[in-house]
């Protein structure tokens, strides 16, 4: 079955409830409890432990799917990309390397030039042709960066050749799901709910996993 068939006879068996239901309802633990059970019922899984969680997390995935579509329609595609990542069960390390539309998007933020010239300080007047940089900074010049990463982690690897400073920068980060972040962004009253019940719960049933990203940055002066 399909995100999509699932989602559609999650949404049948809630429409099958009370009309005086409300949207918070549609979006709670106890409300995804009684569709396991449903699902029991109609033959969708057998009874046991293991097809019931099986079901849970795989409904709260499909809704953090939609959750990454309303992502992608604001244009905030680096967070949804990073999002749907998490949305698998041993989501890879992911690395984006120079050049990536990743990379090139942190590369043109201001949290990047001010590493950048932070380097340049350090290095001026100094007769030296190597220099490794280390920090912590939070991208957040942007919405979609503040979605996607927030705070991070950066080396700087500089070396110069023929009076020319060449820059590697290799940004590291863990993704987890910022729950607050996005629902500061998001004006969808759907998407606000799901994101508010089912965060930290997804993470905690496997639907949401967080995983480990690095982001190079090439660049000189």
């Amino acid at each position: 079955m399909s995100d999509e068939e699932l989602l559609e006879y999650y949404n049948e068996y809630v429409a099958s409830r009370t009309c005086l239901m409300s949207v918070d309802d549609k979006y709670s633990v106890e409300m995804l409890s009684g569709f396991a059970d449903q699902a029991v019922k109609d033959g969708l899984i057998t009874d046991t432990p293991k097809q019931r969680a099986a079901v849970t997390k795989a409904v709260v995935r499909a809704e953090f799917k939609a959750v990454v579509a309303g992502g992608n329609v604001k244009g905030y595609t680096t967070a949804a990309t990073l999002l749907n990542h998490s949305l698998q069960d041993y989501p890879q390390k992911m690395l984006c390397p120079s050049g990536s539309g990743i990379a090139a998007q942190i590369g043109r933020s201001s949290e990047c030039t001010s590493i950048v010239n932070s380097f340049k300080k350090q290095v001026r007047g100094k007769n030296i042709t190597s220099k490794t940089v280390t920090g912590t900074a939070t991208l957040k010049s942007t919405t979609d960066l503040h979605l996607a990463f927030n705070k991070v982690s950066y080396q700087v690897v500089g070396k110069k050749y023929k009076g020319k400073w060449n820059l590697t920068i290799t940004f590291t980060d863990r993704y987890d799901f910022e729950t607050q972040a996005w629902r500061n962004s998001m004006t969808d009253h759907v998407a606000v709910t799901a994101i508010n019940n089912y965060a930290a719960y997804a993470q905690s049933i496997g639907a949401i996993v967080p995983y480990d990203i690095k982001v190079f940055v090439v660049t000189s002066f």
